[in-house]
């Protein structure tokens, strides 16, 4: 922790006199994403398993604004089935052999793992709500760096200004099960 000693005091000051870079940010959630950005900075420095270990540390403290609704769901077997059914529609409409795209996405072991996201969406429903309007988000980060859980902030202000429900996937979905649904 020594060597990091800079960067808690300059965090802990800047947070007690500037207040957090967002106001739903708890003092504990600043200096973890402080510590996450200063980890960040030095990616290459690292193997891909430790930087992922490293970034789910963030995901404990992520606060959900108090405006917001944050709920865990899985998406049902039944809704991915029809999805693969329409990509299998589209990539064949379009000439693409499923067989050239670098893995067989229809006989992928890992897309049997559930498909786990997050529901995100506010507590009071305003004009702009609309009963059915869905985002999907799709976190950056190559599903190692941060999470759906550390950027509600985005996906609350997506709801918000939306109108809208949005789902983000968790990291710990395979890429084949993300493209499925």
């Amino acid at each position: 922790m020594v060597p990091k000693a800079p960067l808690l005091i300059g965090t802990t000051v800047s947070h007690y006199t500037y207040g957090p870079p967002k106001p739903s940010w708890s003092y504990k959630f600043n200096i973890t994403m402080a510590m996450v950005k200063a980890f960040a900075a030095h990616l290459d420095d690292f193997s891909l398993k430790q930087t992922q270990a490293m970034s789910r540390l963030s995901d404990k403290y992520a606060p959900v604004h108090s405006g917001a609704i944050a709920s865990e769901s899985v998406v049902p077997g039944s809704y991915r089935d029809k999805a693969a059914t329409y990509v299998d529609t589209l990539l064949s409409d379009q000439g693409i052999d499923s067989t050239t795209l670098g893995w067989d996405w229809k006989n992928d072991p890992r897309a049997e793992k559930p498909l786990k996201g997050e529901w995100t969406e506010t507590k009071a429903k305003g004009d702009k709500f609309a009963e059915g309007r869905t985002v999907l988000y799709l976190h950056g980060g190559g599903y190692f760096l941060c999470s759906v859980r550390t950027h509600r902030w985005a996906t609350w202000n997506m709801a918000r200004l939306g109108g809208a429900k949005v789902f983000g996937m968790w990291k710990d979905t395979s890429l084949s099960a993300r493209l499925l649904f």
